[in-house]
């Protein structure tokens, strides 16, 4: 059965729930004084990288499925603010590796708290076991999605 892009429809309360998730977060970082901080998903991926590195903006870019411009521009400003530096990677000297700093660690146990507080508030008055539910169901859609995604490009790729 098809679903409309309309008052109740679980697209609409998708959309809505991303919207409030978003206004909230802005809301901690602006609390915890990281109004301006761009993309703080950059930080994440950069803590999982081996010492913090990344070995270049693309990479970045593709794990967090946005443009190289895009990663640019936030990366500009956080090298700006000091929460990362660019340093010259040593087998290649016109390339630029991307590493964390002691600043954007800091950041992250912040933004750690910011999004602790938002899956809190969200899940407030649920159970455990809802709690485990909504998680389980979040969990399905992002592998429907995907599935979704690998299908819509490989029927690109058969008209090329």
């Amino acid at each position: 059965m098809a679903q409309c892009f309309c008052e109740g429809s679980s697209e609409m309360r998708y959309r809505r729930l991303n919207t409030a998730r978003r206004t909230a977060k802005d809301a901690l970082l602006a609390e915890y004084g990281l109004k301006n901080l761009g993309q703080p998903m950059l930080l994440a991926v950069l803590r999982q990288k081996p010492d913090g590195i990344a070995d270049s903006q693309r990479e970045l870019a593709e794990q967090l499925h946005v443009t190289p411009a895009t990663v640019t521009v936030s990366l500009r400003s956080m090298e700006r603010d000091g929460y990362v530096t660019k340093i010259a990677d040593p087998n290649d000297m016109r390339r630029k590796r991307i590493a964390l700093t002691d600043k954007g660690r800091e950041v992250l146990d912040k933004l750690d708290e910011v999004y602790e507080r938002i899956g809190i508030a969200m899940t407030d008055g649920f159970t455990d076991e809802e709690r485990a539910q909504v998680s389980d169901y979040f969990k399905r859609m992002i592998e429907n999605l995907n599935k979704l995604t690998t299908a819509s490009r490989a029927a690109q790729c058969e008209k090329k």
